[in-house]
């Protein structure tokens, strides 16, 4: 688990602007801040979509989401085959934003995608 600044969080404590929290079935969890986060290694990762502006394309800098989760170390059910692979990562962001996603989704070893909680967009914090 990497050390983080902010104080340990329970689900019912609200987040701060910044703040991200890993909670579920883990064996660590932990709420780790934007200082956290840009203190890691990052990677970048450019993303093209159309939306009601017409096509989009940016580049966003963080760290990959599969690292900030093994930090927290994950429980699967190792009993069935391949029990990673049933494990699902829910997130809910700012303006009540939420993503579902499936374990394989984010596992490099399953995986070419690169989700990542960015620190940057386009160059801009």
């Amino acid at each position: 688990m990497i050390p983080s600044t902010a104080p340990a969080a329970t689900p019912s404590t609200p987040l701060r602007p910044g703040e991200v929290r890993v909670t579920g079935q883990v064996d660590k969890p932990y709420t780790l801040t934007l200082a956290d986060l840009r203190s890691r290694p990052q990677i970048s990762v450019t993303v093209e979509y159309i939306s009601a502006k017409g096509l989009q394309k940016h580049t966003y800098r963080g760290v990959p989401l599969h690292d900030v989760l093994q930090d927290a170390q994950p429980r699967f059910d190792d009993a069935r085959k391949n029990g990673q692979l049933r494990g699902l990562v829910a997130a809910t962001g700012g303006g009540d934003y939420r993503a579902v996603l499936g374990w394989a989704e984010l596992d490099p070893g399953c995986a070419k995608s690169r989700v990542l909680p960015a620190v940057s967009g386009d160059g801009e914090p």
